[in-house]
């Protein structure tokens, strides 16, 4: 009788166990941006991101765009064709970003 119960018991665990990663969310992608108001004549506006090697990374920055769905870890950068504009670094992919002039 004390072995049934166990088997039970273990039963239902698992089918709680399931049912959650079953009902989870599925991952948000990560969002980091801004907007840069003034680089030097000689600088523009870069974006730059860290990606893990699971999941994509898009990079935006001053009317460029560059996506990145390789299983390849690392830092990447987009520079953009002004010294005034908008960066951005998003994706499931994507662990940190930031914008500079470079």
């Amino acid at each position: 009788m004390n072995r049934t119960l166990g088997r039970k018991a273990l039963v239902g665990v698992g089918s709680l166990v399931a049912a959650s990663l079953l009902l989870a969310p599925p991952a948000m992608a990560a969002t980091f941006g801004g907007y840069i108001t003034s680089c030097s004549s000689v600088q523009k506006v870069t974006a730059q991101g860290m990606k893990i090697s699971s999941g994509g990374i898009t990079l935006t920055a001053a009317n460029r765009s560059f996506s990145d769905f390789s299983t390849s870890a690392g830092t990447v950068t987009l520079k953009g064709d002004q010294q005034v504009g908008q960066w951005g670094v998003t994706g499931s992919g994507a662990t940190s970003g930031k914008g500079l002039c470079s």
